[in-house]
């Protein structure tokens, strides 16, 4: 059974191979974070509610992406999609 789910997922934070296939910070970071929960509530309703545990390990500087050094590693956009995926975590969680 399920009794918890942690997330660690991420991409890389500049264009590059790795975001062939759809592999983008939005497709990992926000909706893949919106698939996880899917996934997660499906799981708490067959085990009748006992998977309790929610834990999302997002990136430093998501709540300080506009502010300096975080705005370079923000430049393509995954500190804006982790913040997307933190929103939906947060009303779900």
């Amino acid at each position: 059974g399920v009794s918890g789910l942690i997330v660690c997922t991420g991409t890389t934070a500049f264009p590059t191979l790795a975001w062939r296939g759809g592999n983008t910070p939005d497709a990992v970071d926000n909706l893949g974070i919106v698939n996880l929960l899917e996934a997660w509530k499906e799981a708490r309703a067959a085990e009748g509610g006992l998977a309790k545990r929610l834990v999302l390990m997002s990136s430093i500087g998501v709540e300080r992406r506009k502010d300096f050094p975080f705005v370079i590693l923000n430049a393509a956009g995954v500190l804006d999609a982790k913040a997307k995926g933190e929103v939906v975590w947060g009303s779900n969680a």
